[in-house]
């Protein structure tokens, strides 16, 4: 039997703070493990780690997450259940909002590419049903 894994991501969007068409929040995965090097929206364990996780990155919620899609991606090993979350940001401070490994993305090609489920929730936030 194939194990199943769980991941929440996130897809942020920056509201109206003078960062005109920020676009979505994508983070460049590790070079090692899945995706490696790959574009991706950023990832949690759960619900229960947003709040500092926002905190970390500078950002606050302006609104309550709300579950955007929820689909599967299978690996060779395992299957990885992926929780979409939608969630209206603002700054929190003054800290950089884009890096190398951070960028906010509204279309275009990424350098080093986007993960393919990652493709496929940036093109319509939908997925297949678990």
């Amino acid at each position: 039997q194939t194990p199943t894994k769980q991941t929440v991501m996130l897809a942020l969007e920056l509201a109206d703070n003078g960062a005109a068409g920020a676009g979505m929040l994508m983070e460049r995965r590790p070079p090692s493990g899945i995706w490696g090097g790959l574009w991706s929206l950023p990832e949690i364990e759960s619900l229960d780690a947003l709040a500092s996780w926002l905190s970390a990155a500078g950002l606050k919620a302006l609104d309550e997450p709300v579950s955007a899609a929820r689909l599967r991606h299978t690996f060779s090993h395992f299957h990885l259940d992926i929780d979409v979350q939608a969630l209206t940001v603002g700054v929190a401070d003054r800290r950089i909002l884009e890096s190398a490994e951070r960028v906010w993305y509204n279309g275009g090609p990424l350098p080093g590419g986007v993960a393919a489920p990652v493709t496929r929730i940036l093109n319509n936030l939908v997925g297949e049903l678990l």
